[in-house]
C-alpha cells in the first residue's frame, strides 16, 4: 500500500513520514476509534489528549506551510498555542510566540475569520499570566468580532466565558 503526497501526487511507501519526491510532510488522518471521525488538533485538545493535540497541531502547521496555505497556517498556530497553554505555565512563552506567528500571518493575508480565535487564545494566555484586565479586553474583542462576522453563538459563548 502507498500514501500519495497531497502536494505533488508522488506515491510513497506507507511508513514514510515525508514525500520522497518533494519532502512535504505526509499527513495521516487521525481517526476516532469509537466513531471513525477524523480528528483535528482542537478535537484532541477537547478530549484531553494533549500529546496527540500537540503532534497534530505541529503537523497542521508544517503541512499548511509546505502547501503555502497561509490562512490555515494561522489557524494552526492558534490551536498550537491553545495546546501549549493547556500543557501548563512552563509553555506560556512558546504559546505567546505561536500567537505572534498567527498574528503576523493574519496581517499578511487578511485572514480575518480567525482573528476572533486569536483574541480568545490571547485571553487564555493573559489569564494564565494573571492579567485579568487584559483577558477581559481580549474576550470582549473576540465577542465583538464574532458578532461582526455573524457567529452569534460563539459570540454568546465568549461573553459567558
Amino acid at each position: 500500500m502507498t500514501v500519495t503526497c497531497p502536494t505533488c501526487g508522488h506515491p510513497n511507501r506507507e511508513t514514510a513520514r515525508f514525500c520522497g519526491e518533494c519532502a512535504a510532510p505526509l499527513v495521516r488522518e487521525r481517526i476516532c476509534p469509537a466513531c471513525s471521525t477524523v480528528n483535528p488538533p482542537r478535537a484532541y485538545l477537547g478530549q484531553g489528549d494533549l500529546v496527540k493535540a500537540l503532534a497534530t497541531a505541529r503537523e497542521a502547521i508544517a503541512v499548511a506551510r509546505a502547501r503555502g496555505a497561509r490562512h490555515p497556517e494561522a489557524a494552526a498556530y492558534i490551536v498550537h498555542a491553545d495546546v501549549l497553554l493547556a500543557l501548563g505555565e512552563d509553555r506560556r512563552d512558546e504559546a505567546g510566540e505561536a500567537l505572534r506567528q498567527a498574528e503576523a500571518l493574519i496581517a499578511e493575508t487578511g485572514a480575518q475569520l480567525v482573528t476572533p480565535d486569536l483574541h480568545v487564545s490571547r485571553a487564555a494566555l493573559a489569564r494564565q499570566r494573571g492579567d485579568t484586565a487584559a483577558a477581559e479586553r481580549e474576550l470582549h474583542e473576540a465577542q465583538r468580532l464574532f458578532t461582526e462576522i455573524g457567529a452569534l453563538l460563539r459570540a454568546a459563548q465568549e461573553l459567558g466565558a
